[in-house]
């Protein structure tokens, strides 16, 4: 493991930890909602968040109608999105990986 990737890891071990990273969660990002609208309504379709964190973008995708797979290396980050997303009434695939 370099020493930037273990510097990295641990900045984010410590920020979901805390609770202080500073990210809204639960809201609708806007360049999700650009990009949804850029795409179009229609048939279902599929998303894959990688990096997904605790999961604002997946939520946001699956509020749409999206598939969404999310990955994400924390599985402490990912704990967090699956709460979230159940609190949110989606669903999502959330997988513990390395992009």
């Amino acid at each position: 493991m370099s020493t930037l990737y273990a510097k990295q890891k641990t900045y984010f071990r410590k920020a979901y930890e805390s609770g202080k990273h500073g990210w809204p969660v639960e809201g609708p990002t806007p360049h999700v909602a650009r990009l949804v609208e850029r795409l179009g309504a229609g048939r279902r379709k599929s998303a894959l968040d990688l990096g997904c964190g605790e999961g604002r973008h997946t939520i946001h995708l699956a509020r749409r109608g999206y598939a969404v797979t999310a990955l994400d290396l924390e599985p402490l980050a990912l704990r967090k999105a699956r709460a979230i997303a159940a609190r949110a009434g989606v669903t999502a695939r959330f997988v513990a990986g390395d992009a």
